[in-house]
């Protein structure tokens, strides 16, 4: 199975309240507390508008998507907190409109003040008799809201289920809904929420019945339109013509990606010129065959990103396009937006430009075969097949160890994989789980798509065009606090980074790093998670900013066009922008951003947030099923014994993970009375102390394939 997004970057109310709607707006009573107001008494115009998300502990979280009032943070380029007492009452996904309490020094602080949309329409969950009465224990523990069943059809307990509110059009925070009983599974004294059993998937233990439950729950479309269907099968048929194009077609061209990849939306191309290198990054040109505002344009903006689940890939665009006319197959003419960057003897670009161009991939190559190519030359089994780009490939390893070299240099946060390669059987079960490892063909695709997605943000930036940029926040202060005090606890330096700006925090960070890979693979593994932990969510922008994971001042994601909605609609801006220039644009070195490079557009605001939105949907789901299927094949194993490493310390108990990345938590109850956890990274029993970085013996209690988690018990 192909997991393509790992190959680019890694980098997430109290009291009643009457509201009243107009105009499909919900707004908050005049009872709320007032937004903070200035000194002449007037109210700060300071509104932000976005989507809420519930941490799960009372607090949440605002995505900003578009402002107002010049001291409003910027759309796309921040979360604003939201404390417990100034939710609302809101859950995850709703539309929010927030008041700006405190915006200066560290993270911006408000409150809920109106409702521009319900996302929330139905829910999942289990079953729970209590009395005579049913319940839901839902599936997702951020809706904030409880379920007393009133009737729908046929159901048992411990069935998995969907429900919708009886009688009511959407759902109300439980805030709204206090009453003189007690929630029976919270214990809380709000009234549970009447609703109606719409769909049962069967018996909640059962991998099958959450499988399902989580596709429906995250809203991710599986079946394309017949008119969608229909437009593809017509334009995929269309003869490849180059004119109007730069003709690469006897360049030395070749694609390289995992053994079962079907979408391949990038080849590359490498030689030695005099003081350099130039390369070539070569990506299918999906614009040319999706119109804007078309049937699949409309899908593919709605999925905004293929999902790559365990056993299976549901696209983004249909599979005819996909893994046909736009792939890049050996030995077939395709359209594609090439770009060209000359690059020094260091790694440093000194000259970039786009073009429309036509190629034909010499060589479908898979990592597995050019990694033992690379290390065993003539003497591998596969060294036959790639003997043309035998050489092309020892440049590009060279190329690529320069261009890392440089990024660390710029400030690029270098953590570790950690990802869980899921093995299935014959019949779709899981059969193993192990970690998987990345080799030299991996990195050099790494580093070259990093350098054309920073290439291509340099020339839309430069040639001011409406564009999707992909922006990463520094660490927060407090971030940097909590890092600080981890680091200490386990006995590493933490250089000063909790005192330094947050701006200049990569240089501290990136001697952290180097400091646990020489302590060796465990320590650095488990540092590289506790910075993981620090770093703030990438996300798309229609305004120019700075990449901190990636340590560019510039960065868009360009190499994925058949994967990824803002790939494809930064393709529509460039090939449009290089007809318009004559066939190619061009970046002038020293590169300068002018004062008027951020062109924003309503196509770009919106694609900008639509895509952040899919993206964290996409990510959720794919999560949610990995965890299903772990918990499957963990299931087999409960009352075994475990190597472990503690990777979070909280009041909950000790998070351990397992050397083939299975998570799962030692609750508190396994400790004596007066255990208490600290700092974030360690739980002190008496006299004995567990921090993040230990090692653990322990036994697996508990493999729940409802939510996807794992207990385990203490092995004393």
């Amino acid at each position: 199975m192909k997991r393509k997004r790992g190959k680019k970057e890694k980098y997430g109310n109290r009291g009643a309240k009457k509201r009243t709607v107009r105009g499909g707006v919900r707004s908050l009573a005049s009872d709320r507390r007032k937004p903070k107001t200035s000194g002449r008494g007037k109210k700060d115009p300071q509104i932000v508008r976005g989507v809420f998300d519930y941490s799960g502990d009372g607090y949440g979280f605002c995505r900003v998507e578009s402002s107002c009032g010049e001291n409003a943070p910027a759309s796309g380029t921040v979360d604003v907190f939201i404390p417990p007492d100034a939710t609302a009452g809101a859950m995850t996904g709703d539309r929010v409109e927030v008041a700006i309490r405190r915006a200066d020094g560290g993270r911006a602080e408000g409150e809920v003040v109106s409702f521009a949309g319900r996302e929330n329409r139905s829910a999942v969950g289990t079953v729970v008799p209590v009395g005579a009465r049913f319940y839901i224990k839902p599936k997702n523990t951020k809706l904030r809201i409880s379920f007393r069943i009133e009737g729908g059809i046929p159901f048992d307990a411990g069935d998995l289920v969907t429900v919708v509110p009886a009688g009511e059009k959407e759902f109300f925070e439980r805030s709204s809904r206090r009453a003189d009983e007690y929630d029976p599974l919270t214990l809380k004294r709000e009234a549970p929420l009447p609703c109606v059993v719409t769909k049962n998937y069967g018996k909640a233990e059962e991998m099958h019945a959450n499988y399902d439950a989580v596709l429906d729950a995250s809203g991710i479309p599986t079946v394309f339109s017949r008119e969608a269907l229909n437009e593809a099968e017509k334009i995929s048929g269309e003869p490849v013509v180059p004119e109007g194009r730069t003709d690469l077609r006897d360049e030395l061209i070749f694609t390289l990606d995992g053994a079962g990849a079907k979408d391949l939306d990038d080849a590359v191309s490498l030689r030695k010129i005099d003081g350099g290198y130039e390369l070539g990054v070569h990506i299918a040109d999906v614009s040319h065959y999706v119109a804007e505002g078309g049937a699949i344009d409309r899908e593919a903006r709605d999925r905004g990103t293929s999902v790559y689940f365990t056993d299976k890939v549901v696209p983004m665009l249909p599979v005819a396009l996909s893994n046909g006319c736009c792939s890049l197959s050996e030995n077939e003419d395709r359209y594609t937006l090439s770009v060209a960057v000359t690059l020094d003897e260091e790694g440093k670009m000194k000259k970039a430009s786009l073009f429309p161009s036509v190629i034909r991939s010499s060589i479908r190559g898979v990592y597995s075969e050019a990694n033992d190519v690379l290390e065993s030359g003539t003497a591998s089994p596969f060294y036959e097949k790639y003997s043309s780009v035998s050489d092309t490939l020892s440049l590009m390893w060279e190329l690529a160890v320069k261009l890392k070299k440089k990024r660390t240099e710029n400030g690029a946060v270098e953590l570790a994989e950690d990802e869980a390669a899921i093995v299935l059987g014959e019949d779709g079960t899981p059969v193993d789980v192990v970690r998987t490892e990345r080799g030299k063909t991996e990195r050099i695709i790494e580093q070259f798509m990093l350098e054309a997605n920073i290439a291509a943000a340099l020339i839309g930036t430069e040639n001011a065009l409406p564009f999707v940029y992909r922006v990463h926040e520094e660490p927060s202060e407090e971030k940097l606090r909590d890092l600080a005090s981890a680091l200490t606890v386990i006995g590493v330096d933490p250089h000063g980074v909790d005192r330094v700006p947050a701006r200049s925090s990569y240089g501290p960070i990136a001697q952290i790093l180097k400091d646990a890979e020489e302590l060796g693979q465990g320590v650095y593994d488990t540092v590289s998670g506790i910075v993981l932990r620090s770093m703030m969510k990438a996300k798309y922008s229609p305004a120019p900013g700075r990449h901190f994971g990636i340590g560019a001042d510039l960065y868009c994601h360009f190499t994925s066009p058949i994967r990824r909605y803002p790939d494809l609609f930064i393709h529509r801006e460039l090939s449009a922008a290089a007809r318009d220039a004559g066939g190619t644009l061009c970046v002038s070195f020293p590169f300068e951003k002018k004062a008027d490079a951020s062109v924003r557009t309503k196509k770009s605001v919106d694609a900008a947030a639509v895509s952040s939105d899919r993206e964290i949907r996409a990510v959720d789901a794919e999560r949610q099923i990995e965890a299903l299927f772990i918990a499957e094949y963990m299931r087999g194993m409960i009352g075994e014994v475990f190597d472990a490493v503690i990777f979070s310390a909280t009041p909950y108990g000790l998070f351990v993970r397992l050397p083939n990345t299975a998570e799962g938590l030692v609750p508190m109850a396994e400790f004596p009375d007066g255990t208490e956890a600290k700092n974030g990274a360690e739980i002190v029993a008496g006299d004995k102390r567990y921090a993040i970085g230990d090692a653990l013996r322990v036994r697996l209690e508990g493999a729940d394939v409802t939510n996807g988690k794992l207990s385990f018990a203490l092995v004393r």
